[in-house]
């Protein structure tokens, strides 16, 4: 929860101008639509940080869990050095995780709705039983990326060749 917050600090103040830019325009006169096509380039900077900053910082926590002797700021120096000259291998396992998380989380809310809507009291049913099936893939792809990152590092470039 917290992780996710941090990312998306970025992209803060982008979002701030648009909102403000969107509250304040005068919808009836296109002469005020400058303001908001003005924070687009904030928030688009915002997000290209953040997507950057989620893929170097993605198995900073399983390099607090593997590494015990490190501290909390060596954990993240370290998770962004094995992540260095990896960036499009990790945003391709991350992209694709986001793709199998939203598949499941919709197979199972196909197969779930029914039983939420007929128990009407249960209404977090669905979200819950989401929640089991999905939460334990984040967590398992950054354990298999550690090790994978790691076994990158060991192997020298004569022994790919």
């Amino acid at each position: 929860m917290v992780y996710g917050i941090i990312l998306m600090i970025p992209v803060i103040p982008g979002g701030l101008i648009f909102a403000y830019s969107a509250v304040t325009v005068d919808w009836m006169d296109p002469s005020t639509y400058g303001a908001m096509l003005a924070s687009i380039p904030f928030l688009l900077v915002g997000i290209i940080i953040t997507l950057y900053l989620a893929v170097r910082l993605a198995p900073t926590i399983a390099v607090v869990i593997a590494e015990k002797d490190k501290s909390a700021v060596a954990s993240v120096k370290r998770a962004w050095k094995i992540t260095g000259h990896h960036f499009w291998h990790i945003f391709g396992g991350l992209f694709l995780l986001v793709i199998v998380i939203a598949l499941v989380g919709m197979v199972i809310g196909i197969l779930v709705a029914p039983i939420a809507l007929v128990a009407m009291g249960l209404v977090g049913l669905a979200a819950i039983i989401i929640g089991i099936f999905v939460s334990p893939f984040p967590a398992i792809f950054q354990a298999v990326l550690y090790r994978d990152l790691e076994s990158r590092a060991r192997i020298t470039q004569a022994d790919w060749w």
